[in-house]
């Protein structure tokens, strides 16, 4: 059985790009949306919150999964929940900006 070529390199690497190219063909990679993404790449994922107390968690959880560098931005415009408080005590950081 042939190895998988695409387990020991960094996601949306070149080296990682080049072998899915190798692997499914480059029409196949654009068709699919599998592109190269730069190193130096930073993808700021802005993300609204008001009342999302309860969800919170399981979305960032999501978002911080995908194998991309990113700063996670949670916007919240005065919420009616405890949110804040929790978030810093489960030992999230948290910078507030006003």
């Amino acid at each position: 059985m042939e190895e998988n070529v695409l387990n020991n390199t960094r996601p949306y690497s070149h080296e990682w790009y080049e072998n899915a190219c190798a692997v499914l063909g480059e029409t196949v990679c654009r068709e699919l949306g599998l592109f190269e993404i730069p190193e130096d790449f930073l993808l700021s994922v802005v993300m609204p919150v008001f009342n999302e107390e309860k969800t919170l968690h399981e979305i960032v959880a999501r978002v911080a999964q995908v194998p991309i560098r990113k700063e996670i931005l949670l916007i919240d415009d005065f919420s009616r929940t405890k949110r804040a408080k929790r978030w810093k005590r489960s030992g999230n950081s948290m910078k507030r900006i006003r």
